[in-house]
């Protein structure tokens, strides 16, 4: 029976322990009106209580951040069943969650829907049947998390599950559908006070050390012989991603992480991913009428070797900003650090004259396909060769354009390492912040390349 956490252990290992049973006090009373005296500070006119149940419950036993909470929940008309989505890409699993409040005490839920339920994650079954449930025109809200979350690259690799929030708990024929659907999970009443964290707890007591920081942005304190702390401010932090000075450091000790993997890398592939912030836009939707608030985000543009994932160059860009024009920078950038390119993959949102010119230009072959309505003839004779090579050597092709998918790894690297979202509030502390989740991303290749390529990293020493 699928009556708690079957395939939860990731909230646990989240923060470090489990509660034995009883250990804390238990939160027993979901009756209702009294559940929803929980979630005081979700509950909005625009949101369904069953949606504002969904995010306490995602911020309580999954321990998200309440944004990240807030992010994952697509209760809107139109949303197919689908309340909230949650990928934990380092468990590699697909948790698609539906999650209700019932008024009475003498109701329970039964077999129908569950098995309702089933239909609803079945929909995410493959990387064909999320398309096909893209193309039902969804509410933008699903659409945008589908997207958002990557799940037609990640649905292949990744174990589809799906968890059934209530206050109340399920009755014995929804027991018996349960033994026969294993990626179900039933939350009920008993399954949320036998796991319940609280976060009451008790926590070891220390000493407290207080250290005197004012006027310094750094202090160093030796707590003992071995063992250095450095304490920085945590406004100091942030203002110094506040300056537009930064940026270009960044850019440029990106470019010098990636110097030591020179030898290795002559494949290369060039993709864009976004970032959300939490800067809010307001749209309007014609199809439901009034105005919604969305997170903003910011697009990042790069280049990277496809056998370690090194990235060589990266741009910054808005959110519905073109991907072509970033591509020629990036290659420059790339080949100005000293690397050798014999090939560069990128989609066709990145496919030009100029791009495909600049990319001979420096000695590679441009593998990007071209779109639907492209014409042989644009005046040059890489265009033509290219879009010849295209269409009628395709297998050839497309053999060499996959290694694409390297650029979708890199991100993916990126993302679940040191996270998809921005806490900054600027625009110039964003493109910081996220120029610093590339650079750390980019040491921790270093790192692995030297045990795994056994390369001496060598970095260049100013004169």
């Amino acid at each position: 029976m699928n009556s708690g956490f079957s395939t939860l252990d990731y909230p646990c290992d989240r923060i470090g322990f489990w509660r034995p049973t009883g250990a804390y006090p238990q939160m027993s009373d979901f009756s209702f009106p009294n559940i929803l005296d929980l979630f005081p500070q979700h509950i909005s006119p625009k949101r369904s209580r069953s949606a504002s149940f969904l995010i306490w419950y995602l911020e309580n036993y999954y321990r998200l951040d309440a944004q990240a909470a807030v992010d994952s929940v697509c209760d809107f008309r139109g949303d197919k069943g689908v309340d909230g989505i949650f990928v934990n890409d380092n468990g590699q699993t697909i948790t698609i969650f539906q999650a209700t409040i019932i008024e009475s005490e003498t109701k329970s839920i039964g077999d129908k829907t569950l098995r309702t339920f089933d239909g609803t994650v079945n929909q995410f079954r493959s990387a064909e049947s999320i398309q096909a449930l893209l193309e039902s025109k969804p509410s933008p809200q699903l659409t945008n998390l589908i997207r958002r979350l990557e799940l037609i690259s990640k649905i292949a690799t990744y174990h589809l599950q799906g968890e059934f929030l209530c206050n109340v708990d399920q009755d014995a024929n929804g027991d018996g559908f349960l033994a026969t659907a294993p990626h179900l999970s039933y939350i009920g009443a008993t399954a949320l006070n036998a796991s319940y964290i609280s976060d009451e707890r008790d926590t070891p007591i220390h000493t407290p050390a207080t250290f005197d920081i004012v006027g310094r942005d750094v202090t160093k304190y030796m707590s003992d012989t071995e063992t250095k702390v450095i304490i920085a401010p945590f406004n100091s932090v942030f203002d110094y991603l506040q300056m537009e000075s930064l940026t270009p450091y960044l850019k440029q000790l990106i470019s010098e992480s990636s110097l030591p993997l020179q030898s290795i890398e002559e494949d290369f592939a060039i993709d864009s991913s976004g970032f959300s912030t939490t800067n809010f836009v307001r749209w309007f939707s014609v199809k439901y009428g009034g105005s919604e608030d969305w997170h903003d985000w910011l697009k990042m543009h790069l280049m990277c070797g496809v056998k370690t994932h090194i990235v060589t160059s990266v741009e910054m860009g808005g959110a519905t900003a073109n991907d072509s024009p970033f591509y020629k920078p990036l290659l420059q950038q790339t080949a100005k650090a000293g690397f050798t390119m014999k090939e560069v993959s990128a989609d066709k949102g990145y496919i030009s004259m100029k791009n495909l010119q600049t990319t001979v230009d420096h000695g590679a072959m441009p593998y990007i396909p071209f779109k639907s309505n492209a014409q042989a003839d644009r005046g040059t004779d890489v265009w033509s060769k290219m879009f010849f090579y295209y269409n009628y050597k395709r297998e050839e092709f497309l053999a060499h354009y996959h290694k694409r998918s390297n650029v979708e790894t890199t991100f993916q690297m990126i993302k679940s390492k040191f996270g998809e979202r921005l806490r900054s509030k600027t625009e110039t502390a964003q493109v910081n912040e996220a120029l610093c989740k590339v650079l750390c991303h980019n040491l921790c290749v270093v790192i692995q390349s030297m045990y795994e390529l056994d390369i001496d990293p060598t970095f260049r020493v100013a004169a």
